[in-house]
């Protein structure tokens, strides 16, 4: 047996790693819902769960305000002396648009169907309101920041407001948020988990601004950006058959499971031993010589199989059982608990079902035919993505329920077998509906019911996750401007973008950084884009920690972004710096424009490096004169100068305004060898 497990300790990092770590200990409390389950009683809904008490609205724009009746009528809406009205559609939906006003400090917003009474919310403000969207670092609270008691003792500002959208992913767009417990004034309980890179920015803006200021934290660990964007925005792009699936699982989810298994095939033929052609374990006439003993419940790495402590990747189980008084029409309801990760099960050696979730218990309907009288046998391939792996319920869990109410326990002696590791197998192809790595799941369940919303602009801290695909990241990250432009109707929407912090080991050589990639792209897609702007974190980052505490940083720089972009009132802060670059001479020479930049803790520039038309990068040294030019000595194979190029480099130029340069590449004119 010690030969069938040699070498099955792997520590590789799956695509679809469950994150059980502080990392993504984000996800653990996802929500994710169908459309249809997604219902509220007409009462909770006349008006939109968005307007509740303390909420602010958006100052200087016309503020829609929406609802659903179970009554039709005419819906008439009241605030600070003006009114607006419209009639309740014939699917209950209504709509009213209140003309733009001034900031204000508190008043009532009163609703009323036909002249009748029908709510009141009380304490809402006019100011500005902002969207703060993206992974684990806007997600970050409050709490786990630096300093973060003495943050939360001072936090109470009832000029400050805030709204947690819940993580929620969906495989078709939502009209009402999930979990909804509305606006809260800021004060220690309400700032708590709040984003606190989103909050830290909004207590800047009031005291800048001193309007109210409302933020909304619509964010989720992990995420990747295409699930942020809608149907629309990644058409063309090669998730057709993602946008299939997902209508699919919005009507049947055993349908698109099993839609999903049939085009997994040649992944598992690929990647799996026990899928290949000719092998295929699921079947019930298998030579089971090779297989193991396992007790099931029960988790691998806490086995003591040898090899298994740390193994990932594909396990099958196999379990034989028998039944009596069986006829050809009799249908069951399989139930094996919660599964780690991924699991395909077969009875007899007929697909039955599909699942995946380490906490999410399967069951399965087994259609009339598939059971016979006497030896039957249950299959399942396991993927684990990390840690546990396997079967993690109660015994009692683990059965089959007859139509006639017979039950027959299915836990005890399984037999075991590995399928394949994980560091040898490709990645495997993310569930279109699921979760943070789906696609428009977190568009469709987060951001679908704010987009009637006005608000002044949005903050987005997202890259790391897809640091692994930078490839398409440009086309992504500018598609998704658009998009959101597009679906809260406003085509000069501002957005700030956070550049990625350090975070990863530092080298002696130059080597590929995904890091680096993204930022680059961040930087170049802002700059490209007259509504965004870039807020550089790259020297408030950790190293050896993915989630850097200096949150109040990011909150103050995210003011000084939306300070030039927006609102402009300090016209000495300089712009986000562009780089020209020329030859002269012998040397290249890199122009940062009228604004200048100075060297800190050192007598030159660090961090460049020349790179040649093959991707073949070296350190070089740089001086800075003038205050504003780089000049560094030219190599006729330089096609491209990279500055603070890695996942943690050390870079020491910073703008006059204090702030780091960003990290950047720029191509080299001229012939090269």
């Amino acid at each position: 047996m010690s030969k069938i497990f040699l070498g099955f300790r792997v520590t590789f990092v799956f695509s679809l790693l469950r994150w059980r770590s502080r990392l993504v200990w984000l996800v653990i409390v996802s929500v994710f819902v169908a459309p249809a389950s997604v219902q509220a009683s007409p009462a909770d809904t006349f008006v939109s769960p968005l307007f509740s008490d303390n909420a602010v609205l958006q100052r200087g724009k016309p503020i829609k305000i929406w609802g659903k009746s179970a009554d039709q009528g005419r819906v008439r809406v009241e605030y600070g002396g003006v009114s607006a009205e419209a009639e309740v559609k014939p699917d209950g939906k209504w709509l009213v648009t209140l003309p733009s006003m001034k900031a204000n400090a508190t008043g009532e917003l009163r609703f009323f169907l036909d002249d009748k009474l029908v709510a009141i919310r009380r304490n809402v403000a006019i100011g500005e309101v902002w969207l703060c969207s993206g992974q684990s670092n806007m997600e970050w609270p409050v709490r786990d920041s630096s300093n973060a008691v003495r943050e939360m003792q001072k936090a109470s500002n009832d000029s400050i407001r805030l709204l947690t959208i819940e993580r929620t992913s969906s495989p078709a767009p939502l009209e009402t948020p999930i979990n909804f417990v509305g606006w809260h004034a800021a004060a220690g309980p309400s700032v708590e988990q709040f984003s606190a890179a989103c909050f830290y920015f909004g207590r800047h803006l009031e005291s800048l601004l001193n309007v109210p200021i409302g933020l909304i934290d619509a964010s989720w660990g992990g995420s990747i950006a295409r699930a942020w964007m809608s149907n629309q925005a990644l058409l063309g792009l090669g998730y057709e058959e993602a946008f299939a699936l997902n209508r699919t699982f919005a009507k049947s989810p055993e349908l698109a499971w099993s839609e999903r298994e049939k085009g997994l095939i040649s992944w598992w033929q690929n990647n799996d031993l026990g899928s290949q052609l000719n092998l295929e374990w699921y079947r019930h006439d298998l030579d089971e010589s090779q297989w193991v003993p396992f007790p099931v419940p029960g988790e691998w790495e806490n086995s003591s199989l040898p090899g298994l402590s740390e193994f990932d990747g594909v396990v099958w189980f196999r379990k034989s059982f028998t039944l009596t008084d069986v006829g050809q029409n009799t249908a069951a309801r399989l139930s094996l608990g919660p599964i780690d990760d991924y699991d395909t099960v077969w009875i007899n050696g007929q697909l039955v079902g599909s699942g995946s979730g380490w906490q999410t218990p399967r069951h399965y309907n087994i259609q009339p035919g598939i059971l016979r009288p006497g030896s039957n046998t249950i299959a399942v391939r396991v993927l684990d993505m990390g840690n546990g792996g396997g079967f993690r319920g109660a015994s009692d869990m683990l059965r089959l329920a007859l139509a006639d109410g017979k039950r027959v326990s299915l836990s005890g002696e399984w037999l075991l077998r590995i399928g394949g590791e994980k560091s040898k197998i490709d990645a495997f192809p993310e569930i279109p509906w699921g979760g943070p790595h789906g696609v428009s799941t977190l568009y469709n369940g987060m951001i679908a019911p704010l987009t009637p919303m006005s608000i002044a602009g949005v903050a987005w801290y997202q890259g790391e996750s897809d640091r692994f695909r930078p490839h398409q990241y440009t086309q992504l990250l500018t598609g998704f401007l658009a998009d959101w432009r597009s679906a809260f109707a406003n085509e000069e929407l501002p957005f700030l973008i956070v550049q990625l912090a350090s975070f990863g080991p530092q080298v002696e050589h130059p080597v590929y950084s995904g890091f680096a990639e993204i930022r680059e792209i961040q930087r170049r897609v802002s700059h490209a884009d007259p509504d965004a702007e870039l807020v550089v974190t790259i020297d408030i980052g950790d190293r050896y920690d993915i989630h850097p505490s200096n949150k109040q940083e990011v909150g103050r720089r995210l003011s000084l972004a939306a300070n030039r972009l927006v609102y402009e009132k300090n016209p000495d802060l300089c712009p986000s710096e562009t780089i020209a670059a020329k030859l002269v001479g012998n040397s290249i020479a890199l122009d940062f424009g009228a604004c200048g930049i100075l060297v800190k803790e050192a007598d030159r520039p660090l961090g460049f490096q020349s790179c040649d038309d093959n991707g073949v990068c070296w350190f070089v040294s740089a001086e800075l004169s003038d205050r504003s030019i780089i000049t560094l000595r030219r190599d006729p194979k330089t096609s491209a100068i990279r500055y603070c190029w890695g996942d943690s480099p050390i870079c020491n130029l910073t703008t006059s305004d204090d702030l780091p340069v960003s990290p950047f590449e720029v191509s080299i004119p001229g012939p090269r060898q």
